[in-house]
């Protein structure tokens, strides 16, 4: 291998840095592996170490901050440059993968998939199993791409997963072009990659026909990509009842005013929260909540104070007005982190207690039951909760896409230089599971979302304050995705398991199966 091809490897890094994390490039992703699967397709299975490593470094310095509050602690740099390690030797995997085709096969339609489905099918596994939920995921990158961001109420963000990893695949092909039409050597030996395509000559009656160009591989492509950017520009910007050029009076909406009273657990300001909270009530606030562990509770004392002031505030505006605390009574080890969602009349409509606590940063709170409550109200639709860190775990929330969720309320808290991109990545749930999204933040953006994904409302602090949003009364949105969840993803592990399993059967014993050697192409 020459060595101008390691010289990708810098630019790998570069690119990675500003590819999936806090200073993401949209484009930079799809540059980073288009060349990722460049360097794989020139090199030998040992240099992949190389690649994972640029990638790993890459990841790290991407997400480097993610531990960090005002200071840079030594500890949270060790614990960060370890995460981005592992999720490095994770995203090495599909490139394997993709290099086991390339020593056996040679159909050239299935070697712009194989990459592709394996990032995919190994992206869910990965999703699932994580304890940082999809944090580090390649889909967040487009943010801000609404075509794209739109896909995910097809398949999840995994959706977003295929379409950047089929990008690569292809841009891949279309350098490589020569490679993939001529003799390369692989494994010592000079043999044909695409022995079939390459003599394959089309009569001069075939290629007077375009449609046989879109049975290529690029033709496939970018026919999938025409269909899918006109789904997600259609379903961002012609909203239900608007269309076909509907007048204002015949469009609009009921609105509903949303509130949001921002605390940094801090238990003397308690009464300063409910008087906020009056405020948003008198200025129209219908849904008012708090953020994430806005007050401490440490007795049953303090408990009921804080409920009886919640039941009173609640049914004397007659709103509906979610509290947020941290209760940790003297001789529990553990606290819960909870958020109690009340109703005009004063009526507790529901408990939730955060499901996913931080791992590391919050060891000290007990996790609750993996389970989303809700609360179907007359004027609202169906109302439910999930607490912050909650919400980077897309395969959980899906619970409120398949309960026909209409408003999710959140509260949340950060630190640090997180803020700002933990909003933009939780904001895919509103799309995913169409629903609204009120996230009521401490020390980040405090955001409304509908399942459009546009934005009603955005503010910045620096741990108190309030908000108060008038946004369209939607309700629940039915999407591909809370009908069939991961199943696209699944089938994708699924084919990669398949394809892993028939890559350690010899080539001598595949022969005897004419048909598979037909699809595969197989070299013999």
């Amino acid at each position: 291998m020459p060595v101008t091809f390691h010289l990708l490897l810098p630019l790998i890094f570069l690119l990675t840095v500003f590819g999936p994390g806090f200073q993401s490039v949209s484009i930079f992703p799809y540059f980073s592996l288009t060349l990722s699967l460049y360097y794989v397709t020139h090199t030998q299975f040992f240099n992949l170490l190389f690649l994972s490593l640029a990638l790993s470094l890459g990841s790290t310095f991407a997400y480097l901050g993610v531990l960090q509050n005002h200071e840079w602690a030594l500890e949270g740099i060790l614990i960060t440059i370890g995460s981005c390690f592992l999720i490095g030797s994770v995203l090495t995997l599909p490139f394997v993968i993709y290099k086991v085709f390339l020593t056996r096969w040679s159909n050239l339609h299935l070697s712009t998939l194989v990459f592709p489905i394996s990032w995919t099918g190994v992206w869910i596994v990965y999703y699932y199993i994580s304890p940082i939920g999809s944090w580090g995921s390649y889909a967040y990158s487009q943010f801000g791409i609404e075509p794209i961001v739109q896909l995910s109420s097809i398949a999840g963000i995994s959706a977003i997963d295929f379409l950047l990893s089929w990008s690569a695949s292809v841009f891949n092909l279309l350098l490589n072009w020569e490679y993939f039409n001529s003799f390369q050597t692989i494994s010592g030996e000079e043999q044909p990659l695409l022995a079939t395509q390459q003599r394959d000559r089309s009569s001069p009656a075939e290629i007077k026909l375009p449609w046989k160009k879109l049975t290529t591989p690029v033709g496939i492509y970018l026919s999938a990509v025409i269909v899918l950017f006109s789904y997600g520009a259609a379903r961002h910007n012609i909203l239900p009842g608007s269309f076909y050029m509907k007048f204002i009076d015949h469009a609009i909406v009921p609105t509903v005013k949303l509130g949001c009273v921002i605390g940094n657990n801090i238990e003397s300001k308690q009464s300063d929260y409910f008087d906020q909270t009056r405020d948003l009530a008198n200025k129209g606030g219908n849904i008012i909540i708090w953020s994430e562990s806005a007050v401490s509770v440490e007795n049953p004392k303090s408990y009921d104070s804080l409920m009886n002031q919640a039941r009173n505030v609640s049914a004397t505006y007659g709103i509906y007005l979610g509290v947020t605390y941290n209760k940790q009574y003297p001789g529990e080890k553990y606290s819960q982190n909870m958020v109690t969602l009340f109703d005009p009349k004063g009526q507790i409509a529901y408990k939730y207690q955060k499901s996913h606590p931080v791992v590391i940063v919050e060891s000290h709170i007990a996790p609750g039951p993996k389970v989303i409550p809700y609360v179907d109200t007359p004027e609202y639709g169906r109302l439910a909760s999930a607490i912050c860190f909650d919400l980077d775990f897309n395969t959980f929330m899906r619970q409120a896409g398949e309960n026909e969720v209409d408003f999710l309320l959140q509260p949340s808290w950060t630190w640090g230089p997180i803020g700002k991109y933990h909003s933009e990545i939780q904001s895919f749930r509103a799309v995913e599971n169409g629903m609204n999204l009120l996230r009521c933040s401490s020390w980040s953006p405090s955001t409304v979302y509908d399942p459009f994904h546009h934005i009603y409302a955005y503010k910045q602090n620096l741990g108190v304050g309030s908000m108060l949003a008038e946004v369209p009364l939607r309700r629940h949105t039915k999407t591909l995705y809370t009908i069939f969840g991961d199943l696209f993803a699944w089938c994708c592990f699924a084919a990669t398991l398949l394809y892993v399993t028939v890559s350690w059967i010899p080539l001598a014993t595949i022969g005897k199966w004419p048909a598979l050697v037909q699809l595969l192409n197989a070299k013999q």
